[in-house]
Protein backbone atom coordinates (compact mmCIF):
# COMPACT_ATOMS: atom_id res chain seq x y z
CA UNK A 1 0.00 0.00 0.00
CA UNK A 2 3.11 2.58 1.08
CA UNK A 3 4.64 1.59 -2.48
CA UNK A 4 1.26 2.47 -4.36
CA UNK A 5 0.96 5.37 -2.40
CA UNK A 6 3.89 6.92 -3.04
CA UNK A 7 4.26 5.75 -7.09
CA UNK A 8 0.50 7.19 -7.46
CA UNK A 9 1.39 10.76 -6.11
CA UNK A 10 5.02 10.95 -7.82
CA UNK A 11 2.87 10.77 -10.75
CA UNK A 12 0.71 13.54 -9.69
CA UNK A 13 3.80 15.66 -8.59
CA UNK A 14 5.35 14.70 -12.30
CA UNK A 15 6.01 17.32 -14.86
CA UNK A 16 5.17 20.44 -12.66
CA UNK A 17 8.11 22.90 -12.96
CA UNK A 18 6.56 24.92 -10.21
CA UNK A 19 6.96 21.81 -7.64
CA UNK A 20 10.35 22.47 -5.86
CA UNK A 21 10.18 19.39 -3.25
CA UNK A 22 8.19 17.05 -1.48
CA UNK A 23 8.53 16.39 2.28
CA UNK A 24 7.05 12.30 3.57
CA UNK A 25 5.71 11.40 6.72
CA UNK A 26 7.19 9.53 8.35
CA UNK A 27 10.38 8.18 8.69
CA UNK A 28 10.08 5.38 10.62
CA UNK A 29 7.26 3.66 12.65
CA UNK A 30 6.70 5.04 16.18
CA UNK A 31 4.92 4.16 19.57
CA UNK A 32 2.74 6.92 20.78
CA UNK A 33 0.29 7.29 23.43
CA UNK A 34 -2.20 9.03 21.60
CA UNK A 35 -5.54 6.16 21.59
CA UNK A 36 -3.27 3.89 22.68
CA UNK A 37 -1.39 3.57 19.18
CA UNK A 38 1.46 1.66 20.48
CA UNK A 39 3.04 1.09 17.17
CA UNK A 40 2.21 3.18 14.09
CA UNK A 41 2.61 1.81 11.21
CA UNK A 42 3.61 4.72 8.57
CA UNK A 43 6.90 4.95 8.59
CA UNK A 44 9.06 3.95 5.43
CA UNK A 45 11.08 1.83 8.13
CA UNK A 46 9.82 -0.05 11.09
CA UNK A 47 10.53 0.93 14.57
CA UNK A 48 13.82 -0.87 14.42
CA UNK A 49 14.87 0.92 11.57
CA UNK A 50 14.65 -1.94 8.99
CA UNK A 51 13.82 -1.06 5.33
CA UNK A 52 9.83 -1.52 4.16
CA UNK A 53 9.78 -1.83 0.90
CA UNK A 54 8.81 1.88 -0.14
CA UNK A 55 11.98 2.72 2.03
CA UNK A 56 13.70 0.66 -1.13
CA UNK A 57 11.52 2.73 -3.61
CA UNK A 58 13.09 5.81 -2.21
CA UNK A 59 16.28 4.61 -2.11
CA UNK A 60 15.85 3.65 -5.68
CA UNK A 61 14.53 6.99 -7.02
CA UNK A 62 17.47 8.78 -5.26
CA UNK A 63 20.40 7.07 -4.12
CA UNK A 64 23.54 7.37 -6.06
CA UNK A 65 25.17 4.29 -5.17
CA UNK A 66 24.36 1.37 -6.56
CA UNK A 67 22.16 -1.30 -5.53
CA UNK A 68 19.44 -3.65 -6.20
CA UNK A 69 17.09 -5.02 -3.29
CA UNK A 70 14.23 -7.96 -3.60
CA UNK A 71 11.22 -8.49 -1.68
CA UNK A 72 8.68 -11.24 -1.96
CA UNK A 73 4.92 -11.42 -1.94
CA UNK A 74 2.16 -13.11 -2.37
CA UNK A 75 1.28 -16.46 -1.59
CA UNK A 76 1.56 -20.34 -2.55
CA UNK A 77 0.58 -20.14 -6.67
CA UNK A 78 0.56 -16.26 -6.78
CA UNK A 79 4.05 -14.99 -5.47
CA UNK A 80 5.33 -11.49 -7.25
CA UNK A 81 8.96 -10.70 -7.00
CA UNK A 82 9.40 -7.08 -6.73
CA UNK A 83 12.75 -5.57 -7.48
CA UNK A 84 14.01 -2.15 -6.66
CA UNK A 85 16.78 -0.42 -8.30
CA UNK A 86 18.60 2.20 -9.28
CA UNK A 87 20.82 0.22 -12.05
CA UNK A 88 19.76 0.14 -15.83
CA UNK A 89 20.03 -3.19 -17.78
CA UNK A 90 19.02 -5.50 -15.31
CA UNK A 91 18.71 -9.03 -15.52
CA UNK A 92 16.95 -11.88 -13.65
CA UNK A 93 18.12 -15.36 -13.53
CA UNK A 94 16.08 -18.04 -11.75
CA UNK A 95 17.98 -21.53 -11.38
CA UNK A 96 20.04 -22.67 -13.99
CA UNK A 97 17.40 -21.28 -16.77
CA UNK A 98 19.05 -18.96 -18.90
CA UNK A 99 18.78 -14.86 -17.93
CA UNK A 100 16.32 -12.57 -18.80
CA UNK A 101 16.71 -8.80 -19.29
CA UNK A 102 14.13 -7.13 -16.96
CA UNK A 103 12.31 -3.69 -18.36
CA UNK A 104 14.35 -0.55 -16.35
CA UNK A 105 12.47 1.19 -13.85
CA UNK A 106 12.70 1.88 -9.72
CA UNK A 107 10.27 -0.58 -8.96
CA UNK A 108 9.88 -3.76 -11.23
CA UNK A 109 7.35 -6.73 -10.57
CA UNK A 110 7.79 -10.34 -12.30
CA UNK A 111 5.48 -13.04 -11.34
CA UNK A 112 6.70 -16.24 -10.29
CA UNK A 113 5.57 -19.61 -11.72
CA UNK A 114 6.59 -22.77 -10.10
CA UNK A 115 9.02 -23.67 -7.17
CA UNK A 116 12.69 -22.43 -7.63
CA UNK A 117 15.62 -22.19 -5.68
CA UNK A 118 17.48 -19.32 -6.26
CA UNK A 119 16.97 -15.75 -7.59
CA UNK A 120 19.62 -13.33 -9.06
CA UNK A 121 18.85 -10.04 -10.57
CA UNK A 122 22.26 -8.39 -11.81
CA UNK A 123 22.65 -4.62 -12.99
CA UNK A 124 25.19 -1.70 -13.85
CA UNK A 125 25.21 1.94 -12.68
CA UNK A 126 28.41 4.04 -13.39
CA UNK A 127 30.89 1.37 -14.71
CA UNK A 128 29.88 -0.33 -11.09
CA UNK A 129 27.90 -3.82 -11.13
CA UNK A 130 26.10 -5.40 -8.37
CA UNK A 131 24.29 -8.61 -7.91
CA UNK A 132 21.69 -9.31 -5.46
CA UNK A 133 20.57 -12.90 -4.84
CA UNK A 134 17.77 -14.60 -3.08
CA UNK A 135 17.63 -18.17 -1.73
CA UNK A 136 14.51 -19.57 -1.08
CA UNK A 137 13.86 -21.14 2.37
CA UNK A 138 12.08 -24.02 4.26
CA UNK A 139 10.56 -24.36 7.38
CA UNK A 140 11.47 -22.08 10.06
CA UNK A 141 13.76 -23.66 12.84
CA UNK A 142 16.81 -21.10 14.16
CA UNK A 143 17.64 -17.99 15.74
CA UNK A 144 20.35 -15.70 14.86
CA UNK A 145 22.03 -12.84 16.59
CA UNK A 146 24.41 -10.04 15.55
CA UNK A 147 25.62 -7.47 17.63
CA UNK A 148 26.94 -4.33 15.31
CA UNK A 149 28.47 -0.93 15.92
CA UNK A 150 30.89 0.37 18.52
CA UNK A 151 30.40 -1.79 21.65
CA UNK A 152 32.17 0.79 23.71
CA UNK A 153 31.49 1.61 27.90
CA UNK A 154 28.52 3.16 27.73
CA UNK A 155 27.26 3.31 24.29
CA UNK A 156 23.63 1.53 22.71
CA UNK A 157 24.67 -1.46 20.34
CA UNK A 158 21.79 -2.86 17.31
CA UNK A 159 21.44 -6.41 18.07
CA UNK A 160 20.36 -7.86 14.69
CA UNK A 161 17.97 -10.94 14.48
CA UNK A 162 17.54 -13.64 11.96
CA UNK A 163 15.17 -15.94 11.71
CA UNK A 164 16.82 -19.00 9.62
CA UNK A 165 15.94 -22.49 8.39
CA UNK A 166 17.90 -25.73 8.93
CA UNK A 167 20.43 -24.05 6.05
CA UNK A 168 20.73 -21.02 7.38
CA UNK A 169 18.50 -19.07 4.47
CA UNK A 170 16.58 -16.30 5.53
CA UNK A 171 12.82 -17.42 6.13
CA UNK A 172 11.43 -13.97 4.82
CA UNK A 173 7.96 -14.45 5.18
CA UNK A 174 8.33 -15.44 8.66
CA UNK A 175 6.13 -12.91 11.20
CA UNK A 176 5.82 -12.74 14.81
CA UNK A 177 7.48 -12.17 18.01
CA UNK A 178 10.88 -12.83 19.98
CA UNK A 179 11.71 -12.47 23.49
CA UNK A 180 14.83 -11.11 24.27
CA UNK A 181 16.68 -11.05 27.60
CA UNK A 182 20.51 -10.01 28.71
CA UNK A 183 22.36 -11.48 31.16
CA UNK A 184 25.65 -9.03 32.73
CA UNK A 185 26.10 -5.68 32.65
CA UNK A 186 23.86 -4.20 30.09
CA UNK A 187 20.34 -2.54 29.57
CA UNK A 188 17.63 -4.17 26.93
CA UNK A 189 16.01 -1.33 25.64
CA UNK A 190 12.68 -2.74 24.62
CA UNK A 191 9.73 -1.34 22.31
CA UNK A 192 7.30 -3.23 24.45
CA UNK A 193 7.17 -4.33 28.78
CA UNK A 194 7.39 -7.67 27.46
CA UNK A 195 10.81 -7.22 26.00
CA UNK A 196 9.94 -8.60 22.51
CA UNK A 197 11.01 -7.81 18.80
CA UNK A 198 8.72 -8.16 16.93
CA UNK A 199 9.91 -9.50 13.55
CA UNK A 200 8.75 -8.60 10.21
CA UNK A 201 10.39 -10.56 7.06
CA UNK A 202 12.18 -12.85 9.39
CA UNK A 203 14.59 -9.69 10.71
CA UNK A 204 14.69 -8.08 13.50
CA UNK A 205 16.36 -5.89 15.90
CA UNK A 206 16.69 -4.59 19.28
CA UNK A 207 18.79 -2.29 21.06
CA UNK A 208 21.41 -2.66 24.48
CA UNK A 209 23.04 -0.15 26.55
CA UNK A 210 26.55 -0.89 27.52
CA UNK A 211 27.07 -0.47 31.62
CA UNK A 212 29.60 1.84 32.32
CA UNK A 213 32.12 -0.99 33.48
CA UNK A 214 32.47 -2.47 30.75
CA UNK A 215 31.98 -5.51 31.45
CA UNK A 216 30.75 -8.63 29.27
CA UNK A 217 27.46 -9.48 28.92
CA UNK A 218 25.10 -12.29 26.84
CA UNK A 219 22.42 -11.14 25.07
CA UNK A 220 19.64 -13.88 24.25
CA UNK A 221 16.62 -14.32 21.69
CA UNK A 222 14.20 -17.22 22.01
CA UNK A 223 10.65 -17.84 20.24
CA UNK A 224 8.35 -20.72 20.66
CA UNK A 225 8.94 -23.70 17.77
CA UNK A 226 12.75 -21.97 17.20
CA UNK A 227 15.81 -23.17 18.65
CA UNK A 228 17.24 -20.35 20.63
CA UNK A 229 20.34 -18.00 20.14
CA UNK A 230 22.67 -16.16 22.25
CA UNK A 231 25.78 -13.54 21.39
CA UNK A 232 28.55 -12.84 23.71
CA UNK A 233 29.71 -8.86 23.41
CA UNK A 234 32.83 -7.99 25.42
CA UNK A 235 33.41 -4.29 25.43
CA UNK A 236 36.14 -2.30 24.64
CA UNK A 237 37.45 1.36 24.19
CA UNK A 238 38.01 0.41 20.77
CA UNK A 239 34.59 -1.57 20.49
CA UNK A 240 33.19 -5.20 20.15
CA UNK A 241 35.06 -8.30 20.85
Amino acid sequence: TQVATQEYEWSLMANRPYLAGHAVWSFSDSATEHRKRFCRHSGLFDAWRQPKMAAELFRARYAEDPFISLFLAGGNGDRQLHVFSNCRELRLSIDDAPSVELENGLHLVVPLAGNCTRITVEGERNAHRVVEELRMWGKASTLNLDATGPASPGAIVAVDLLVVDRNGNAVRDWEGSVSMAVEGDARLLSFNDADEVLVARGKGRSYVEIDRSGARFAVRASADGLEPATTTVTPSARGAT
